[in-house]
């Protein structure tokens, strides 16, 4: 099974981050994300190991680029996964941007019955770490299927200080991997939110992402499934330098599969279909705020 690497644990150090910290509050996040790169730059043209875990994204994203406009392309996409960052600690210190919503109607509706819970399939695409803030501006309480980690502070990583009252995390590692606390929340009225592109070990399916095979995760699929309630790709992207930040709703997508049995691979894939296609295609808008770090890939495709 593929893993990703989560690259942010191993780069970067408390002097560093504490220089941002400073730079923020003296000149603001804005010229904080500016300024990043000038650091990025480093990585980009020293670190073999991030440059090869993102190889697989570059070569499929685009495949028409050389080795130097590879490199180039790398630079950018590290740029902005470190802006991705800064905006994540600036807006879990309290601080805001504006939101640009785009099909928020759909979602709304389906919160409309307290009763009935849903599915969110967040990815780690542009400003994930702060989808969970604006959902809670939804009124429901959100369940996030994560890996727990006590050293690891989560509510900072994903900007919900102060809204532990509203926000659960569900642990991944548990003896379902989550599976049944995620729907006992549905049949609370609750949303989960789950990643849809990260592996796990509730079970995977092979599906063609930029056409290719990778991995992609069963779990959102079969709790939509086993509890009746539909799942909404949701994707965040920031706009500009710190202006806003961008949040797409997709369409409702309802997983069809017989009663009388347990739901196998060939009833998800058509639903995993219709989210890889919408996140495919945000990926043309935005192709730098796709954090797709794979070394297991690169080891296959190369």
């Amino acid at each position: 099974m593929a893993e990703y690497n989560n690259l942010s644990t191993s780069r970067g150090n408390r002097l560093g981050v504490g220089f941002f910290k400073v730079f923020i509050w003296i000149f603001g996040v804005r010229h904080a994300c500016r300024f990043v790169w000038f650091v990025t730059f480093f990585y980009a043209v020293f670190d073999r190991t991030a440059f090869k875990t993102a190889l697989f994204y570059l070569k499929k994203r685009f495949p028409e680029s050389g080795r130097l406009m590879r490199r180039i392309h790398f630079y950018r996409l590290i740029t902005l996964q470190a802006q991705m960052f800064i905006l994540s600690y600036w807006i879990g210190t309290g601080h805001q941007l504006p939101i640009i919503e785009k099909n928020p109607d759909a979602l709304r509706k389906l919160l409309e019955d307290p009763s009935k819970g849903l599915v969110l399939v967040a990815s780690h695409f542009g400003c994930w770490q702060t989808t969970i803030a604006h959902l809670v501006s939804f009124g429901r309480k959100v369940n996030l299927l994560v890996q727990v980690d006590p050293n690891t502070p989560i509510d900072k990583r994903m900007s919900i200080l102060g809204m532990k009252d509203k926000v659960k995390y569900i642990d991944i590692s548990s003896f379902s991997g989550g599976l049944l606390e995620c729907m006992e929340a549905v049949s609370r009225g609750e949303i989960v939110c789950i990643m849809g592109d990260r592996v796990t070990a509730s079970g995977t399916a092979k599906m063609n992402f930029l056409g290719t095979q990778a991995e992609f995760p069963l779990s959102p699929w079969l709790i939509a499934a086993r509890c009746h309630c539909p799942v909404v790709p949701v994707f965040t992207a920031l706009k500009g330098t710190a202006e806003a930040i961008y949040f797409h709703f997709s369409d409702p997508i309802y997983v069809q599969c017989p009663e009388d049995r347990k739901p196998d691979v060939g009833d998800l894939q058509k639903s995993m279909r219709e989210y890889i296609t919408a996140l495919e295609a945000m990926i043309q808008i935005f192709p730098y705020q796709m954090f797709y770090f794979n070394l297991e890939q690169n080891i296959v495709w190369d």
